[in-house]
């Protein structure tokens, strides 16, 4: 077995691993389980991706993203491990295609999504795949708790019945205490390691700006800072109008949202990651697995709905350790659409049951019919045909999702792939039979060389007809051909979004949306989206500090370079709960207090007293205060 010191230089070039990495791989080499909490950038996916290296077999990796599977397939394959991904969109014929490669044993790491788990074909197959190890990534979504809740994550716990002596790994970026217990009680993780990094980001520097003219301080803060950077908006329309602003004053930008067309959108990433734009105005549809290491900035234009959101999105920046700045702006009214926001989020149940119904009906689908099959789908469209408002349409899309009946992705850029699936001597068989597709089954032997028996290989019909001379159509029909010969499987690009259905069609009257669960979730997301208000407002505590605090942990150093902590030190001595609690080490009354804080004004000064009193770390004697 090959050490994992040299897996990671083999694979990624690095000398040493970075803080928390090595004991978990350690624990998982052993045989034993893991809950990884690593803040953004901090390496999570390599604490799966070596042992799974390493280890004899196949890695199994359960991820909610599309998009971020793909992104990891594609580093891996580039870093020549054999890997693959599964998910609703893709044919079936491909789908099988990819199970049968992973049952011979031809990839190191398989992708799924939850949802596949509800696939009593893929359960019946991955039984004869020799798995290694389980790794659920973005493991929060398994708490009703965290922030992105998904049912579908409950079912995961099942397949430790399937591999009771295989290693289970859950990672994610942000997990509170309480959902850090639901990821260990739902997994069945049996006394796992749990590496838990700190949350304080030393290298960045959180600031919060209440103002009016937000692009005025955007564009002073991109002249400040340097280098490239993202900025976070709700609205696609926000996006193109702040881009246009940007670009108007000299300021190379470019707006990204899933309203631009998928191969555009691939297209502006990629120019994006080489530099060759400097801001990236984007909604949260962008960012996730994006490893660019020189954003010095990340600027939140509009309120987050939650501070794990905010935390995971302001992480992206500074990854390379280079100081970097996490900038929230925010006005009056922002504080109004964020109520509004969390109160529309959640659509009522008569409102996801119409949804569902028209849906349905617009793809003529019976009650009973339609499990796993996908259908493209135009939200223009469907606003028409329905004359439900698209907000209500996406909030009952995630609700449906949720509850496991159905999928939607957006629209994304996949390539067309083909594999060759018969011997070389029956493919030549072929070929002697069906002369048309001779020049064409050459070229693919010639420049997709043996991986082509292996691997689904990206494949562009354009340039296999320029270098062919013969028309794309042509290309395209003789590979339809040859797939439906069964000589090779051949998945064509695709580009539009689409919905899959996880289940038949039920009875619109009766089905079930767990309308108890809706209502805790509304409240749910209501406290989180107070915190957000209260971080943003607060003028008495060091940023990271709350930040920190607020996923358990507890006592952390004023950073140091946050606005509050910046802004005490202009006035010399800072004010803060921490060092206020030092001072009452020792009774002190108000009075004694101010003259420590020369600077302070009683209002917050009493503030904090306030907050100690309230957290139970202080108790009053007479007069005077002191730490309990």
């Amino acid at each position: 077995m090959e050490n994992i010191k040299d897996i990671l230089h083999r694979v990624w070039g690095y000398a040493s691993f970075r803080p928390g990495q090595e004991q978990v791989i350690n624990a998982v080499m052993e045989g034993k389980d893991a809950l990884v909490l690593m803040p953004t950038g901090g390496g999570k996916s390599l604490c799966y991706q070596v042992p799974g290296i390493a280890l004899e077999g196949t890695c199994l990796v359960i991820s909610p993203l599309i998009a971020l599977m793909k992104d990891q397939i594609d580093r891996l394959n580039n870093q020549g491990v054999s890997s693959a991904c599964l998910y609703s969109s893709l044919q079936k014929h491909v789908q099988e295609g990819i199970l049968d490669s992973a049952v011979n044993g031809l990839y190191k790491f398989l992708y799924v999504s939850p949802e596949r788990l509800k696939s009593e074909r893929f359960l019946e197959r991955l039984k004869y795949l020799k798995i290694s190890l389980v790794a659920i990534d973005e493991a929060h979504c398994i708490s009703q708790w965290g922030h992105d809740f998904r049912p579908a994550y409950n079912e995961i716990g099942e397949l430790k019945l399937l591999f009771p002596h295989v290693p289970f790994m859950a990672l994610t970026a942000t997990a509170t205490l309480q959902v850090q217990h639901d990821i260990v009680d739902s997994l069945h993780l049996k006394t796992p390691l749990i590496q838990l990094n700190s949350y304080v980001r030393e290298n960045l520097s959180y600031s919060v700006f209440k103002l009016e003219n937000k692009i005025d301080k955007l564009l002073s803060i991109i002249k400040g800072a340097g280098g490239t950077g993202l900025v976070y908006l709700r609205s696609r329309k926000k996006t193109e109008e702040i881009a246009r602003a940007l670009n108007n004053r000299g300021v190379k930008a470019r707006a990204y949202h899933a309203g631009i067309l998928a191969v555009d959108r691939t297209r502006i990433q990629n120019e994006w990651m080489l530099g060759n734009i400097q801001v990236m105005v984007a909604t949260n549809a962008f960012g996730m697995g994006i490893d660019k290491g020189d954003v010095r900035y990340v600027v939140h234009f509009d309120l987050p709905d939650d501070l794990e959101s905010y935390y995971q999105e302001a992480g992206r920046a500074g990854r390379d350790g280079q100081k970097a700045y996490a900038v929230l702006m925010y006005d009056n009214a922002d504080l109004t659409n964020l109520s509004e926001r969390i109160e529309a989020s959640v659509p009522s149940a008569e409102t996801v049951r119409k949804v569902y119904h028209f849906l349905a009906n617009m793809f003529q689908l019976a009650v009973g019919s339609g499990k796993e099959e996908t259908y493209i789908f135009s939200i223009d469209s469907f606003v028409t045909y329905s004359k439900i408002n698209a907000n209500d349409i996406m909030q009952s899309f995630r609700w449906l999702e949720r509850l496991d009946y159905l999928k939607f992705n957006a629209a994304m850029f996949e390539p067309s792939r083909v594999q060759i699936k018969v011997s070389y001597n029956t493919l030549y068989e072929f070929q002697l039979k069906n002369e048309r597709c001779e020049q064409l089954i050459k070229w693919l032997l010639r420049y997709l060389g043996g991986d082509v028996y292996n691997n689904m290989i990206f494949i562009n019909e354009e340039k296999v007809a320029k270098s062919l001379q013969v028309g794309k159509t042509e290309v395209i029909r003789l590979l339809e051909f040859m797939n439906k010969a069964g000589v090779l499987l051949y998945a064509r690009t695709i580009e539009q979004p689409s919905v899959t259905y996880l289940q038949e069609r039920q009875k619109t009257e009766t089905l079930f949306l767990d309308e108890v669960l809706l209502k805790k979730r509304k409240k749910l997301l209501q406290q989180k989206a107070q915190h957000v208000i209260e971080y943003a407002s607060s003028a008495i505590r060091c940023r990271s500090s709350l930040l920190v605090e607020y996923f358990g942990e507890q006592n952390a150093i004023p950073c140091g370079i946050c606005d509050h902590c910046i802004e005490q030190k202009k006035k010399g001595k800072q004010l803060s709960i921490e060092t206020l609690l030092l001072l009452l080490s020792e009774a002190k009354t108000i009075e004694e207090l101010k003259e420590e804080f020369l600077f302070s004004e009683e209002e917050e000064l009493l503030a904090c007293i306030r907050t100690l009193d309230d957290q139970g770390l202080i108790i009053k004697e007479g007069v005077k205060w002191k730490q309990k």
